[in-house]
């Protein structure tokens, strides 16, 4: 089961028909954005939970193209995610994963250059918590992540120039808890949170790909799968 809020959300795709584009985003949240999941189950073979709750997300991808962007978001409620899960047996994957994002911009460009100039104020507090009781399981993953303010940015064959200011005024905290009787294989657990997080990644895009994954509770799904 998900449970997904995400208050506002912005998404733009530039492809190679103008050789420049611009691009602005102005967003505000005043009050919280909340989000969560319960599981209950008996007797199963995999089961996953997972909260996922965004104040502002903003997006925006070029192919081919030159583009100047400008971005202000400002969240002055809580961005809150918590996922639970009770299970009598698995016996195979059990993931529970809960992911809160005040102010959340990517921004991606290939063959073509990105100017950007950003502004993330997170006023309010943030907080995502996972939680799993269980009896024996094949393998267990919990993990939790919070940010008030996030910014990820990538250039492929092209030049990236940002200007980015960001600015967290609440309390930010991540929380894990598991609890299995036994477990057979693997068992993770981990808890991220951070106030202020800016990454200028890789041309190639894999740091890119891991950083948006660390924000994504499916990805932890992936991972007990394997």
């Amino acid at each position: 089961m998900r449970a997904a809020l995400l208050t506002s959300i912005a998404l733009l795709s530039l492809t190679s028909a103008a050789l420049a584009q611009t691009a602005s985003n102005n967003q505000y949240q005043a009050r919280s954005a909340i989000s969560q999941t319960d599981v209950a189950a008996g007797d199963v073979d995999d089961v996953a939970a997972t909260a996922v709750s965004g104040g502002n997300v903003y997006a925006v991808e070029s192919n081919g193209a030159v583009i100047n962007a400008d971005n202000a978001q400002q969240m002055d409620g809580a961005a809150s995610a918590d996922a639970a899960a009770s299970v009598n047996t698995s016996w195979g994957n059990e993931a529970v994963a809960a992911a809160a994002v005040g102010n959340g911009y990517t921004g991606a460009t290939t063959s073509g250059g990105m100017t950007l100039r950003s502004f993330q104020a997170g006023n309010g507090d943030t907080h995502a918590g996972a939680t799993l009781d269980s009896g024996p399981a094949a393998n267990a993953a919990v993990s939790a992540s919070a940010g008030a303010n996030v910014a990820a940015l990538s250039a492929d064959t092209g030049d990236l120039n940002a200007a980015l200011e960001q600015e967290s005024n609440g309390r930010v905290d991540a929380a894990t808890r598991g609890s299995n009787a036994a477990v057979y294989g693997d068992s993770v657990a981990d808890a991220i949170a951070s106030a202020l997080t800016a990454a200028l990644v890789d041309p190639e895009g894999e740091s890119l790909a891991r950083c948006l994954a660390a924000l994504d509770p499916q990805d932890s799904f992936r991972i007990a799968a394997e």
